[in-house]
């Protein structure tokens, strides 16, 4: 089975380091085929030009699975979330509870979907999710809509997840998507010091400043907290020159 990936260009001014380390060395080490899109914002497009690379491999008789980027895509990816929801429950009972889940949220299915498990489940703990890509209220928008893509595809009939519960916060995220902030190299560098984790400048260390900034206004006071890493440590080796 043979990997073609399409790096689209999200963020401004990239140095040669991103270009070549991080994800984008994995991606050669592992011997996929890398494509690039001009414009990171244009996820139609995006999605348009992957439809086009599908094509070529279908004509030399390669049958290709697409993973699709835009907000009108099957969310499939949010099953994932959903289960992982039922699977932290039990978890989170054995630690007496918790008071909210602090997520990243750029394509909206892992805030969405957790949203959704845990309101199945008959569970109530609020999720927030840290705006990575896109300001709060577009975001907002988009999570309502991913939560109802995923009822859909689950076949649920009813609401389960209400506007009340869809949580968003853009107070980390700072010029854009991948730029790097003082707030998010500071929670990079005390999160790898005071834990020994390591956050991604791109996702995880902006969810971070975020939480760390929410605690510093007594949003938390008295709380307790998940943060749910999403992984993405690779990346952080795109950003040296940024420490």
């Amino acid at each position: 089975m043979s990997c073609n990936i399409q790096l689209e260009e999200r963020v401004p001014d990239v140095s040669d380091l991103r270009r070549t380390n991080g994800y984008v060395l994995l991606g050669r080490l592992l011997g996929a085929t890398l494509h690039s899109y001009p414009d990171g914002e244009d996820e139609a497009g995006a999605d348009a030009a992957i439809g086009r690379i599908a094509d070529s491999l279908r004509n030399a008789g390669h049958k290709p699975y697409i993973i699709p980027l835009g907000a009108d895509s099957k969310t499939l990816g949010a099953l994932g979330y959903v289960r992982a929801a039922l699977e932290v429950l039990p978890q989170i009972e054995a630690v007496g509870g918790i008071d909210e889940i602090v997520v990243a949220s750029g394509s909206a299915l892992t805030q969405a979907g957790l949203l959704l498990g845990l309101r199945l489940a008959g569970d109530m703990t609020p999720i927030r999710g840290v705006c990575v890509r896109r300001k709060a209220t577009q975001q907002t928008a988009r999570v309502i809509q991913r939560v109802a893509d995923t009822a859909t595809l689950l076949g649920l009939d009813g609401q389960t997840v209400t506007i009340e519960d869809v949580r968003v916060t853009d107070a980390a995220l700072g010029p854009g998507y991948g730029q790097m902030t003082a707030a998010k190299r500071a929670a990079i560098e005390r999160t790898a010091r005071a834990e020994g984790l390591f956050l991604d400048p791109a996702y995880t260390g902006k969810v971070m400043a975020g939480l760390i900034k929410l605690a510093e206004a007594d949003a938390f006071s008295e709380r307790r907290v998940l943060f749910w890493h999403t992984g993405g440590q690779p990346a952080l080796f795109g950003y040296p020159d940024q420490f």
